[in-house]
């Protein structure tokens, strides 16, 4: 049992102060059995990256210097462009002369305050062509006088000869610098290239967007069918307005500045989340104030817009979008539907028609299913709402993707630490869930396997003495912040379950307008204890809890409280009573056999 699923002590070299680092991106090739990982301490914007071939770290890493992590450099997002050939010679110098196939990922970086350190300009030969070199020596580009050709090619191969000694000559590098040359790279943003094989990563190239100086991108995707181009959104820090741009990788120019969203934009409202839709040319842009634009990159048109707002007590308030995906198969074809999932900081997830229909049509699918809704708006009035997930994510979605060519949308929480898959398969559009895997969101407190024998030694689980998968079960009550009590299985992951503490917590914590339903759970679990015997005729399972004097009976059988509440006569059960004095908390509890 860990503190955070999402917490990872670096077991890498270069890390000797042992401070457990956070994991904010994770890419993955299945073909070359490599996984990219950026991660950094807590306290900081993540800026050192690790090749991973398959369960071992091959390399590590640091894409900027400790002056430019003290200036809140770090990683915002990272875009998969998909393999390439590379000579393994660059990467490994006993591989010389052979070629091999390496993973291309992009990094999307920025920065958040003013200072910054600039990069060494190196003279070319030629005289005229300067070359503009980083502190780690690698090649930064990105000027509007860069000469790069803008070829659409369909591989990204560099035949550039490497400059040598360039990492032993750095400091030298550094200064020589001028201080005009300062100025023209206090820059904002820039994406660095980086090639991972089996058995290296090399930082390939870096792409200063220094046209654009006020420009910090925090979220970027690669169109289809746009060769060595990636679209980059962020904000425009001299207006604190959303901005995005279409940027060329090789050459390392800005294509295009979009504009069809800047008059659309509230200040600091920003782009947390981008999709390719079916449709060539046509993107989803997700923003923080709820809103979903539909885009046309190639004409820099909006489409159009479907908003998303939950009620409060204090009325209606926008959320944020923080998740997209497409459907694409040939059900919903055949229906006329072109659904959108869209999901959101509160839980939820709608999903959408986008198909365009007029109000003859809509009267004629009028009560055809209750769940679906018009937009409001007037420009967006023919989209349609299908259906809405309600709390399908404590604490939010933090990813949605329809699985290819089926009704099926497999959903991730950012807080919930479960995963759904989610079936359409209904006249009406609604979804249900069709599998699930759940795990405590927050510390466990309280774990020991469900039955571990007689004697309170623990089991043994063997296929020669008849025992089953039911023997192979653990019991884990969750700390403070959940307040659950769960079963894990060893041997069978559909047997993993949540034990009820009653129906409509759900609905209730939502019409009482609390956060969530940890609110209405039992408290703390400080410890447990079960007996075998006659489980069928009575609970056989009984738990105490942290402050509290009542104990309570759960029958493992059927998944809930199945018992009485365990008190003294004069105890009052009702919270709106004066409860039990603090002598009398529960301590310890324990079962006869």
């Amino acid at each position: 049992a860990t503190n955070s699923a999402a917490t990872k002590r670096s077991n890498v070299s270069n890390n000797k102060s042992g401070i457990p680092e956070v994991m904010s991106h994770v890419v993955s090739d299945a073909s070359l059995q490599v996984t990219i990982c950026v991660h950094g301490p807590r306290a900081q914007r993540p800026a050192t990256v690790t090749l991973y071939r398959r369960t071992s770290a091959v390399r590590t890493t640091a894409l900027y210097g400790r002056s430019k992590i003290r200036n809140w450099w770090g990683v915002c997002d990272v875009i998969q462009l998909g393999k390439v050939k590379v000579d393994a010679g660059t990467l490994d110098a006993e591989k010389e002369g052979r070629t091999e196939n390496a993973l291309l990922v992009a990094l999307v970086c920025s920065r958040e305050d003013d200072e910054e350190d600039g990069g060494a300009v190196h003279n070319g030969e030629g005289g005229g062509n300067r070359r503009r070199i980083g502190r780690d020596g690698v090649e930064i580009v990105g000027h509007d006088d860069d000469d790069a050709s803008e070829g659409d090619d369909d591989s990204y191969v560099e035949n550039n000869k490497e400059d040598e000694d360039v990492t032993s000559d750095e400091s030298d590098a550094s200064d020589s610098s001028s201080s005009s040359e300062d100025e023209e790279s206090r820059h904002r943003g820039e994406v660095i290239l980086l090639l991972a094989t089996r058995s290296g990563l090399q930082i390939k190239r870096r792409l200063q967007i220094s046209t654009l100086p006020n420009f910090a991108p925090s979220i970027g995707m690669h169109p289809s069918t746009y060769v060595n181009k990636v679209v980059l959104a962020g904000i425009d820090c001299s207006t604190n307005r959303m901005k995005m741009i279409l940027l060329n990788i090789r050459s390392g120019k800005v294509v295009h500045d979009f504009k069809c969203l800047t008059k659309h934009s509230e200040r600091n409202e920003v782009i947390t989340v981008m999709e390719q839709s079916p449709a060539v040319d046509t993107i989803a842009a997700g923003t923080s104030l709820g809103r979903v634009h539909l885009l046309n990159l190639r004409h820099d048109v909006k489409l159009f817009t479907l908003n998303h707002s939950r009620r409060t007590k204090t009325g209606v308030v926008p959320v944020k979008v923080t998740a997209l995906s497409f459907r694409t198969d040939g059900g919903a074809q055949r229906q006329g539907l072109a659904p959108l999932a869209v999901g959101r900081d509160d839980g939820d997830v709608s999903v959408w028609d986008l198909t365009p229909r007029d109000s003859e049509e809509d009267d004629d699918r009028e009560g055809f299913g209750t769940s679906k809704k018009m937009s409001r708006n007037k420009k967006d009035a023919q989209r349609t709402l299908l259906t809405t997930l309600s709390q399908l994510h404590r604490g939010g979605v933090s990813h949605l993707t329809y699985l290819p060519n089926e009704p099926l949308l497999l959903s991730s929480g950012a807080r919930s630490n479960s995963l759904v898959m989610t079936i359409f398969d209904s006249p009406d559009h609604s979804g249900r869930p069709l599998r699930s895997r759940v795990g405590h969101s927050a510390p466990p407190g309280v774990i020991r396997y469900l039955h571990p024998g007689s004697m309170g030694g623990g089991i043994l689980a063997n296929a020669s003495d008849g025992t089953d998968a039911s023997s192979c079960q653990i019991l884990s009550a969750a700390g403070p912040r959940e307040r659950t009590l769960r079963v894990f299985s060893t041997a069978r992951s559909v047997l993993d379950k949540e034990y009820s503490q009653g129906k409509g917590l759900t609905k209730r914590a939502r019409e009482l307008g609390l956060g969530d339903r940890t609110e209405l759970l039992l408290p703390e679990i400080v410890a447990f204890t079960t007996c075998e015997a006659r489980n069928r005729d009575w609970g056989d399972l009984v738990t105490i809890h942290r402050d509290h004097a009542m104990a309570y009976v759960w029958s493992t059988r059927r998944g809930a409280q199945s018992g009485p509440v365990l008190r003294q006569s004069n105890w009052n059960v009702s919270a709106m009573k004066p409860p039990p004095p603090v002598r009398c908390h529960a301590t310890s509890v324990c079962i006869s056999s």
